[in-house]
């Protein structure tokens, strides 16, 4: 857990930014004991990005069914929250893990400089790229993640937390 994430969270929807939360899924433990360790924490309001959940690489002992037990947290943070979550992961990691959550908005990392990702097999269009993780930004020292958001302000608005 984050130990600045309420006051960010606070101070960027203060500050008139969309906001959303992330949680970072582990393949060592059960869909319940993550559900129950992030809804703990989250604080998702209205007008908040849906969760995102990031599934990119197997933990030492992953569980055998991963399909299964992601979709199960993921129908848990569906029901509890109203909203489906965005799944965040690579194009080989979806390829080889990740076939038939295509129902799930995408943010896809790939870092690249053609125009447009290369899509995973099961989706047929992204949500979010981050395409890099060594952009700029002013007043931020170091190397930031950049991200491209695939439609306007109106399919961001749909995309958002009633």
């Amino acid at each position: 857990v984050d130990p600045d994430y309420l006051r960010n969270l606070a101070a960027a929807r203060k500050a008139g930014l969309y906001v959303g939360s992330y949680h970072f899924y582990t393949t060592d433990q059960t869909a319940q004991s993550q559900f129950d360790n992030i809804t703990t924490h989250l604080d998702l309001k209205p007008g908040d990005l849906p969760l995102v959940v990031d599934i990119e690489i197997l933990s030492k002992n992953t569980l055998p069914d991963l399909a299964a037990e992601l979709k199960t947290f993921l129908g848990l943070i569906e029901k509890k929250y109203g909203i489906k979550p965005i799944v965040y992961s690579g194009e080989n990691f979806a390829n080889e893990h990740l076939k038939g959550f295509a129902d799930h908005p995408l943010w896809l990392a790939e870092y690249t400089n053609a125009q447009q990702p290369k899509l995973p097999l099961d989706w047929q269009r992204w949500t979010f790229w981050q395409h890099t993780q060594d952009g700029r930004v002013a007043g931020v020292n170091g190397a930031v993640d950049l991200d491209r958001f695939n439609g306007g302000e109106e399919q961001l608005k749909e995309l958002l937390v009633d």
